[in-house]
């Protein structure tokens, strides 16, 4: 029992330390964002970056075919766990694809601030779905989407989701909404043919009860506004990017019922579980 618990420790401790460099190379990218084209290759940069100092969780490599890929989600305070199921073959061709076709900024210059959210919700869907990393795919999203909006003359605000436990769950529960629907397109409790796509279709049924049908969509409209102009005349030092973002989360957590924020871009732990192979290099 003791080393069972000495064990546990360790791992809690190494979590704790990974995510804080995490945290800091997601810092580093809000003052320096990495230029790209908004590919493939884009999105394996700014996952190498931000976990190039956590090798376990293969920094850049894009996830091998798997046959089934699959986790299981325990959200914060609720009882029980609920399967969420990814693209188990075709990974890198799935996320070029769905790269491609949405066009990089240009596909978000010009529309409202309401058309930009409802096509930044189905790109981060997409590529949630496909799932492309072992580990950190949330993370990678985030900085991703933060990206592409700034670059295209928006300011995506992420930091809303992760201050109370109730919004990191609302987060979780809107993306995995978006999964299901992807890996099981209009499939419902009457017209599921296996255990699986059943239990997937009530965990949707119940998703769409409690926060809408695209919660997903109105989290990112609640932080998405048109870049500000900086005032050229002024003559103090302008803040960081990265130092306007802790400022905002440490004041969310300060008026938050919680009392306290947690890692500023936190990553449950996850359970995955794949049919066939080990997980390559």
């Amino acid at each position: 029992m003791s080393d069972k618990i000495d064990r546990a420790a360790e791992r809690a401790a190494m979590e704790t330390r990974e995510g804080q460099q995490v945290a800091r190379r997601a810092m580093e990218l809000f003052g320096s964002p990495l230029k790209g084209a908004f590919d493939v290759e884009h999105l394996r940069r700014i996952h190498a970056y931000l976990f190039q100092d956590t090798p376990r969780h293969y920094p850049g490599e894009i996830r091998a075919d798997t046959g089934m890929w699959s986790k299981q989600r325990a959200l914060e305070g609720k009882p029980g766990t609920y399967e969420v199921a990814y693209l188990a073959d075709g990974v890198e061709a799935r996320i070029k694809a769905v790269l491609d076709e949405f066009g990089g900024p240009a596909a978000l210059r010009g529309p409202s601030a309401d058309d930009a959210a409802t096509k930044l919700a189905r790109l981060y869907g997409d590529l949630d779905h496909a799932h492309g990393f072992y580990e950190g795919n949330s993370r990678t999203l985030r900085e991703f989407t933060r990206s592409l909006a700034a670059e295209a003359g928006f300011t995506l605000d992420w930091t809303g989701t992760n201050v109370t436990a109730e919004q990191r769950n609302a987060l979780y529960a809107a993306r995995d909404l978006e999964v299901i629907t992807r890996h099981y397109p209009g499939v419902t409790p009457e017209t599921a043919e296996d255990r699986r796509s059943y239990e997937a279709a009530l965990q949707a049924q119940s998703f769409r009860s409690t926060l809408g049908d695209h919660p997903l969509c109105d989290i990112i409209r609640a932080g998405l506004q048109p870049a500000q102009k900086r005032d050229v005349t002024q003559t103090a030092a302008p803040e960081t990017a990265a130092q306007q973002y802790w400022k905002t989360v440490a004041q969310k957590a300060q008026g938050s019922k919680s009392g306290g924020a947690r890692e500023a871009v936190p990553e449950q732990s996850q359970s995955y579980h794949a049919t066939r192979g080990p997980r390559l290099r």
